[in-house]
């Protein structure tokens, strides 16, 4: 089982959770936070992944609005390295709201230790790519259908 942790507040609006008007100083996860969860993390298993926030937002943003800040990632890398005695890439990121961000400053996070790209980077109408809402289609779908067959079978408002 692999454990995921987001440190720091991501900036934008998900899932109906508006962080849009967050400080600045609140988008930039500080190395000691991610030494802190490291340590205690290390207790219960080494399956964990951390999603540090370095400027990155969840959602649809403008563009020109955030400033992403790879080098905290890399910071927060050389911090625990030193202070627990390991290697110099001892953590695995992920990138949390990384869609619309440069390319440049995605290769850096990823040089820094993020596994993977950002969902939905490439597309430029985010919103609409979002699997959630395809799914609510389905979801609205089968419900329909449902409906219909309680109607069918004489169950509704049986039990």
């Amino acid at each position: 089982m692999m454990l995921e942790i987001e440190l720091g507040c991501t900036g934008g609006e998900e899932d109906g959770i508006n962080n849009q008007n967050l400080h600045h100083s609140k988008l930039y996860t500080k190395p000691d936070d991610v030494a802190y969860a490291y340590e205690n993390l290390k207790k219960i298993g080494s399956n964990f992944i951390i999603a540090a926030s370095f400027g990155n937002c969840h959602g649809v943003y403008r563009f020109g609005n955030i400033k992403l800040k790879p080098e905290i990632l890399k910071l927060s890398q050389q911090h625990v390295s030193e202070k627990f005695g390991l290697c110099k890439y001892p953590l695995n990121f992920v990138f949390h709201g990384g869609s619309g961000s440069n390319i440049s400053d995605i290769q850096l996070a990823i040089k820094y230790g993020v596994l993977g790209n950002p969902e939905g980077n490439d597309y430029p109408n985010k919103k609409f790519y979002d699997p959630r809402s395809w799914l609510r289609c389905a979801q609205i779908s089968m419900i329909d259908k449902l409906e219909e067959i309680f109607h069918q079978l004489n169950a509704v408002d049986v039990l």
